[in-house]
């Protein structure tokens, strides 16, 4: 299997890290084969984000917008369509991959076995947490998560996770 080079924008400098962490766990395990950069997107709905992401594609195989659906996943997904680059060749490397709310609706999921139920995840890992979680623990639960063989499998069954390696692994 030859190396993937791929481009990863998220949507903040914590999940930036907590994506890191992630990738890195997934090449160490064998799980994905990629070289995988990974930065804060320059604001959604923005003109220089249709720039970035055309270049991307030209030096990238794969280029992946993950996005917070907010609840409302396909809508926020049909708001970013219009970012990707026109031509098909560069079309094809392009992909958008949108949460149901957020990131951390991966880690509740994992960690305590929840779906968001009209609850934004990281409202309820605050509450689970006795108020300790807050957006900058993100890549510390992320590696908490990654440490145990069952949080990470559970990690890896959710859909938004399952995609993402998916995009990962074939370019």
């Amino acid at each position: 299997m030859s190396l993937l080079r791929a481009k990863v924008f998220t949507e903040d400098s914590y999940g930036e890290e907590a994506l890191r962490i992630l990738f890195s766990r997934l090449r160490s395990l064998g799980i994905i084969n990629a070289h995988i950069d990974v930065k804060p997107a320059p604001g959604l709905c923005n003109a220089k984000l249709s720039r970035v992401i055309r270049a991307s594609c030209m030096e990238f195989n794969r280029v992946i917008l993950l996005i917070d659906g907010d609840g409302h996943p396909e809508e926020a997904r049909r708001r970013q369509e219009q970012h990707l680059p026109k031509e098909p060749e560069l079309r094809r490397r392009a992909a958008i991959i949108t949460n149901t709310y957020e990131i951390e609706e991966w880690l509740l999921h994992a960690l305590y076995n929840e779906e968001p139920r009209g609850t934004k995840p990281s409202d309820r890992l605050r509450e689970l947490t006795n108020g300790w979680y807050q957006k900058k623990h993100l890549p510390k639960l992320m590696e908490k998560t990654l440490s145990r063989e069952e949080t990470l499998n559970r990690l890896l069954q959710h859909p938004t996770v399952k995609k993402l390696v998916e995009n990962l692994r074939n370019p």
